[in-house]
């Protein structure tokens, strides 16, 4: 099994973590995703933000596209509160 390891869960992350796993499952590769996050948001779009700042958006919460639950029903394992420190590439380590 191919691990691949996604640091930072905002849209951008998330999107490419589903996009793993979509990709494994046309190409028949058999994948585990694990993102990481430092905070406790996940999936929401930082574009919105002015808008909520500008009070067209109600609350912080219309920003989120997924939960943390949602993602990881559809078959991303993600970690909250998780720092990243290093990655090293060449041995393949996430620290």
């Amino acid at each position: 099994m191919e691990r691949i390891v996604v640091v930072g869960a905002d849209a951008a992350g998330m999107s490419a973590a589903h996009q793993a796993l979509r990709t494994a499952e046309v190409t028949a590769r058999s994948v585990e995703v694990i993102a990481l996050e430092q905070t406790s948001d996940t999936s929401y779009s930082a574009c919105g933000i002015p808008y909520l700042v500008a009070g067209l958006v109600d609350s912080e919460t219309d920003l989120v596209a997924r939960s943390a639950a949602q993602h990881r029903e559809l078959g991303v394992d993600l970690r909250m509160g998780t720092t990243v420190t290093g990655i090293d590439r060449d041995r393949k380590v996430v620290s």
